[in-house]
């Protein structure tokens, strides 16, 4: 069970009223154990969690826009910015990659993006389009990770930094 904490107190009781509380993420680690073979959830529990929380946040962007006093809302749905760090698989240097598990990531991939496309539609339906200006902005966009560069260490290799014995960099 997550707290719900939305500002104001006032906004949280109305939320609450609505019967909004907070779901919570989606389990990544839960998901990253079954990739691993350990007791964990699978790629179709983690979409359905991460619809559940899509969805909050859209039932939440709409109970604050029929409030009747305000003049800027922001809001965010992080499942796309979560679906593409947690499901980005798509070059074989990565681990734990196989054209299947590829397959499988873009599906869900696309499935969450839609997710967030219907959220999107009830609350440009909610508001008033005359009047209301809408602007979708996203905050960086996703490349596979596939090589890990520890910068201290090229540094350290090529002269440009001082350590101890112990790995601990000299001033």
């Amino acid at each position: 069970m997550y707290p719900l904490q939305a500002y104001s107190a006032e906004l949280t009781a109305e939320l609450a009223a609505k019967g909004l509380f907070w779901p919570g993420p989606p389990d990544d680690r839960s998901l990253g154990n079954a990739w691993l073979g350990r007791p964990g959830i699978d790629l179709e529990t983690w979409i359905e969690q991460s619809d559940r929380f899509t969805r909050f946040f859209g039932d939440s962007l709409i109970a604050v826009a029929q409030r009747p006093a305000w003049d800027l809302l922001l809001g965010y749905i992080p499942t796309i910015d979560e679906v593409g760090h947690e499901l980005q698989l798509s070059d074989p240097r990565q681990p734990g990659f196989t054209s299947e598990r590829r397959e499988a990531f873009e599906a869900a991939r696309r499935r969450v993006w839609q997710s967030a496309d219907r959220e999107l539609a009830r609350l440009l339906g909610a508001l008033d389009l005359r009047t209301t200006v809408v602007a979708l902005v996203s905050d960086h966009g996703m490349a596979p990770v596939h090589t890990l560069l520890e910068a201290n260490v090229l540094l350290r290799d090529q002269g440009l930094l001082a350590t101890d014995p112990q790995g601990k960099i000299l001033a």
